[in-house]
């Protein structure tokens, strides 16, 4: 037996996690194409491929987002066949679950998606046992284990493995409460929901003492796991609702808004603004307007004096924001796995509906009171009708909420990806995958990021704001909508505004990215860099560090949107 024969035989059997595992089909790979073995090395090198971008998102953000488990995209015929006959034959738990997943997802035969479920759940036990290896991902990859059994068996409408998911997500309880790591059972709640007309009530029951002593332990730490403690309120309220306890669903569903304002008082300025705005929503969602217009002055209180011009204005980034979510985002992850799970998220895009909310409940008188528009000292327009009043405060709104997510969210997320070895080629790589992109523009998106990382905005901003119109258009085009017109016998290209209209490219990109990418780019009554950047419109202090971040995750954004032409009539 070889060294890469003998090497093969010791992974096969080991139990790796996914990036050790890459890694280690990497080097055999390599070794194999420098022994003259090319077909060896290149089904190797898809093998490497498979398990080097396992899954970043858990699977209620998945079903929002509307993102598969895997991209199988990338994989030509070659490599599904190959995962085919690797499935069938493997007797590693982990790597038929892998396999057999990516060929369910390219073929849709059941056969594997058996394989797959029965690998994945084989695998709970592994990670079980072998948790003092990697501690963290380990609990990952068997929460991410438990959720994909559950998704494969709710799509197989398969009662027996349904039975079999339920036992071992209740057995998981009791597992994870003798360690106190309440943080994973929440992955594992939401999978048994997933299941819940179909699961008996007494699991239910089981789940909800669960999360309640979970939120009691959270609570008891005060160690500010406040997102912990929200998402296990909000799991309290579906599981009540679901046990037909409407009482206590309400209970809980008011405890949302109690602990987005006991965290609230813990932060000053923008963060508690922020803080309080979600807390005010929620008591409004509930329909407890005194207590939303409460937190409401609060958080207007914060948004004063110099705490308000912070927004105008680059922002020093609070490194104690939203710290549940950066840590969330970057934790255990390479740089580029950090990039892969911004590019996939909406977390960290505003709400575009709950700026529309606020300006509403929060415009009194100065809601019916015209005004002028002006940039600077510049007049832009006026605002006279109650209706484009609201347009211009939702606009604004909406303009700050982006700002505040960029400052406490998006730029520590890629100032720790930096710290880890980030760099443009990181960035690169993962639009050479995107698709609907020229790949001629890839060079000129390299520049714009190399003056980002150089801390050169206002030339990583002129850079960027044409190439992203420009990526923009190949979508379009990719889709089959037109992106010129004829006009006295001279081919013109349609506008930014034009293409952004297209109903084509806002099915693609959904109405979340859709109203985000439009603000950045093309709404002047936000920040419409296009046109103030192409006709020189901005002062050098207003393209600003912030400005630059948002324009790669319009970047980050696009690299996941995949072009699908419209199916032609008869």
């Amino acid at each position: 037996m070889n060294t890469i024969e003998r090497e093969l035989d010791e992974l096969e059997v080991s139990h790796a996690l996914d990036l050790k595992r890459s890694e280690a089909l990497a080097k055999i790979a390599s070794n194999a194409n420098a022994a003259g073995a090319k077909d060896m090395a290149r089904k190797l090198g898809y093998e490497g491929a498979a398990f080097l971008n396992p899954p970043v998102h858990g699977l209620s953000h998945r079903k929002e987002a509307k993102i598969r488990f895997y991209n199988i995209d990338k994989f030509p015929r070659e490599a599904i066949d190959h995962f085919a006959i690797r499935a069938s034959s493997s007797k590693n738990p982990l790597v038929v679950a892998r396999f057999a997943d990516i060929v369910w997802e390219a073929r849709r035969d059941a056969g594997f998606a058996r394989l797959a479920f029965s690998g994945y759940l084989d695998s709970v036990a592994i990670h079980r046992k072998e948790l003092s290896d990697d501690k963290a991902w380990r609990l990952i990859d068997l929460t991410d284990a438990v959720q994909r059994a559950v998704e494969i068996a709710v799509s197989l409408n398969d009662t027996a493995l349904i039975a079999r998911t339920e036992r071992v997500c209740v057995d998981l309880f009791a597992w994870l409460d003798s360690m106190n790591e309440y943080r994973w059972g929440l992955e594992i709640i939401e999978a048994l929901l997933e299941m819940q007309k179909r699961v008996d009530q007494d699991s239910l029951k089981q789940a909800y003492e669960f999360a309640q002593k979970a939120l009691s332990h959270l609570v008891s730490q005060d160690a500010g796991n406040y997102k912990l403690q929200l998402d296990y309120a909000i799991l309290l309220a579906r599981l009540s609702q679901s046990l037909g306890d409407t009482a206590s669903a309400q209970k809980w569903r008011k405890e949302v808004p109690v602990i987005l304002a006991r965290e609230a008082r813990t932060k000053e300025g923008l963060v508690a603004s922020f803080l309080y705005q979600q807390a005010a929503k929620a008591y409004l969602d509930l329909g407890m307007k005194e207590e939303s217009d409460e937190m409401i002055i609060i958080s207007q209180k914060k948004m004063q004096g110099a705490e308000f011009q912070k927004i105008q204005v680059p922002i020093e980034i609070p490194k104690e924001a939203q710290e549940q979510i950066v840590k969330r985002f970057t934790e255990n992850k390479t740089p580029g796995g950090i990039l892969v799970s911004i590019s996939s998220s909406l977390e960290l895009v505003p709400d575009y509906e709950q700026a529309v909310d606020i300006a509403k409940k929060t415009g009194g008188i100065s809601s019916v009171i015209p005004f002028m528009l002006y940039e600077g000292t510049r007049r832009t327009g006026s605002a006279t009708t109650p209706e484009e009043i609201l347009q211009v405060r939702t606009a604004r709104q909406f303009s700050m909420n982006c700002e505040m997510n960029c400052s406490l969210l998006l730029l520590p997320i890629l100032d720790k990806a930096v710290d880890l070895g980030c760099s443009k080629d990181t960035f690169v790589s993962l639009f050479r995958n995107a698709k609907g992109l020229n790949p001629d523009r890839i060079e000129l998106l390299g520049v714009g990021l190399d003056r980002f990382l150089a801390g050169d905005y206002i030339s990583c901003i002129h850079v960027l704001v044409v190439q992203v119109e420009a990526w923009l258009r190949d979508l379009l085009d990719n889709m089959g909508g037109p992106t010129t017109y004829v006009k006295d016998q001279i081919v013109h290209v349609h506008t930014l505004g034009t293409i952004l209209s297209s109903e084509l490219i806002k099915r693609a990109l959904g109405s979340r990215v859709w109203s985000y990418v439009n603000a950045i780019l093309n709404d002047d009554l936000a920040f419409g860099l296009r046109d103030k950047v192409a006709h020189g419109l901005c002062e050098a202090s207003e393209l600003s560090r912030n400005k630059a971040a948002l324009l790669i995750h319009v970047c980050l954004l696009l690299s996941g949107v995949v072009p699908v032409r419209p199916q032609q009539g008869p």
